[in-house]
């Protein structure tokens, strides 16, 4: 049992390191590591919960969830 937990915790650092990965690409605006957290197939499914605009169709392909998501730390919002 304890491997079974030990293998979930290292799970979970990875995806953890991976999402850090991925914010400090996006807020850095480095596209060469952010093109390295996402696959090249990546779809991007948004919402935005009745309080913000957010995209009408799945955004498709690496280079417009890259463009997707850059553009997105560029709103005041997020600065």
């Amino acid at each position: 049992m304890l491997s079974v937990i030990h293998a979930f915790n290292l799970l979970w650092l990875n995806k953890q390191q991976l999402l850090l990965r991925f914010l400090d690409a996006c807020q850095s605006g480095n596209l060469s590591a952010l093109a390295e957290t996402l696959s090249d197939d990546v779809t991007a499914w948004t919402d935005g919960g009745d309080k913000s605009s957010a995209a009408l169709r799945p955004i498709v392909g690496l280079n417009m969830v890259m463009r997707y998501c850059l553009g997105i730390i560029e709103k005041p919002a997020c600065k």
